[in-house]
């Protein structure tokens, strides 16, 4: 059924079904269960019926459940509810089955698992509120982990974190502006200028914004050029990308530029920049960034509308928190970070496990110096607390303050070690994919 036309033949059905006992089943695009034009159809659903079951399967290889379609498709049970609705079953497959020995040895797995794994490595099965599912989220359909599906929703609702609308910053598309009028020419053409223009892994290999394509009007039109630069941004946010093969979600500098595939972020300074591209290249992040997505699961578009949702540090007015994000970004902004699938690859600190490479290449003393520091400072402001707590003082002084230089002595063992966050994003990244990790090279 067309996108367009399914709710109508869903509406069709619920008139069809019996009002207190009606039980659907739906075959949907799994990106509808996330993406922000969805919204609205889900919490109509999840009003008018409690979603009993969304399945999907994860496997890059077996996406799909009909036929002549290339996206994500997900199983959804609805059952009417009188009363209190409870939560929703989730089931994330790794494999599906593919005759009738595999669906009877899936069958007396699925048979025998409330929860958890499914044995045999067939995949996981979890819940998810009802409170959630009412407010539109059914995120957990595209997460083969719940604990990251969780992770995602929590940070996502931090009220801690300012929204990137709060902040005043708002995503300025401009790929569409270049398309038609505009076209690839040699670097300096005349009235050319540069641009970011590929999501591959190749394009952008540092946090540092790097162009790595020059375009130019067709007729030469300086008004129309001027149109587009007008959208240039110091921050740009990914329009989509593979999450095995990718490198980056953000990128910043002191230089502003269009892009193509980057989408251009309004209202940030050359600072603010590169301090958010730091938190977005972070797990915090990446799991928001992931959780409105479109395409398919394993090659993700993302929609320029949800980026105003994204939760981030208050990078205007806390100065501190912003200056040790900017020191990261300065740390770091050489380094070239390794794919996501790589990060299994990593020791856990700062570099690959490259014997050929020295590891004073990734890792400079002053950086551990620092890392050890804010260790020993996290220690000593903890005991603190546990002290304070012990004697019966006043948690709202003392304690509150002693908390609060902790969070942010934490915050800084994350910025300062943001090669260490990038090892965190890839492993929860393979996380996602869990078991079947080895579909992706």
């Amino acid at each position: 059924i067309k996108t367009a036309l399914a709710p109508l033949f869903v509406a069709l059905a619920e008139k069809c079904a019996n009002q207190s006992t009606g039980v659907l089943s739906l075959l949907h695009p799994t990106v509808a269960l996330t993406n922000t034009t969805g919204k609205r159809e889900r919490i109509l659903l999840a009003k008018r019926f409690h979603i009993h079951t969304l399945l999907t399967v994860h496997n890059p290889a077996d996406i799909t459940l009909s036929q002549d379609v290339n996206v994500n498709e997900s199983i959804l049970f609805l059952r009417k509810c009188a009363g209190t609705k409870p939560p929703t079953r989730i089931i994330n497959l790794d494999k599906f089955p593919q005759n009738e020995e595999q669906l009877q040895s899936f069958f007396e797995c699925f048979d025998k698992c409330a929860s958890g794994e499914i044995p045999k490595d067939w995949g996981i099965i979890s819940f998810w509120p009802a409170e959630r599912m009412e407010r539109g989220d059914w995120t957990a359909a595209i997460w083969r982990s719940p604990e990251l599906a969780t992770a995602a929703a929590e940070f996502a609702e931090d009220k801690e974190l300012k929204t990137l609308a709060e902040l005043g910053f708002e995503p300025r598309e401009s790929g569409r502006l270049l398309s038609g009028d505009f076209e690839p020419t040699e670097p300096n053409f005349p009235s050319s200028f540069p641009i970011l223009k590929s999501k591959s892994a190749e394009a952008q290999t540092t946090i540092q914004s790097q162009p790595d394509e020059w375009w130019v009007h067709k007729k030469q039109n300086q008004n129309e050029a001027a149109r587009v630069l007008s959208k240039a941004c110091h921050f740009l946010i990914t329009h989509g990308q593979d999450t095995s093969t990718a490198r980056l979600v953000a990128v910043a500098g002191d230089e502003k530029y269009v892009g193509f595939g980057w989408i251009p972020v309004e209202g940030l300074t050359a600072d603010q920049a590169k301090a958010l591209a730091v938190f977005l290249n972070s797990t915090a992040g990446r799991l928001q960034l992931m959780r409105n997505t479109g395409g398919t699961l394993s090659f993700q578009v993302y929609a320029v509308s949800a980026f105003a949702n994204i939760r981030v540090p208050d990078v205007v007015n806390d100065e501190e928190m912003r200056e040790i994000l900017l020191r990261s970004w300065q740390d770091t902004r050489d380094i070239k970070v390794p794919q996501y699938r790589d990060g299994d690859d990593w020791n856990g600190k700062n570099n690959p496990r490259k014997p050929t490479e020295k590891p004073e290449k990734w890792l400079d003393a002053r950086k551990i110096e620092e890392w050890k520091k804010a260790e020993w400072k996290r220690g000593e402001l903890s005991a603190e607390i546990e002290s304070s707590k012990a004697a019966g003082k006043d948690s709202n002084s003392s304690d509150a303050a002693a908390e609060k230089r902790l969070g942010f002595v934490e915050f800084a063992q994350f910025a300062f070690g943001f090669v260490f966050v990038l090892h965190e994003v890839c492993c929860g990244v393979a996380d996602v994919f869990g078991k079947f990790g080895k579909f992706f090279g």
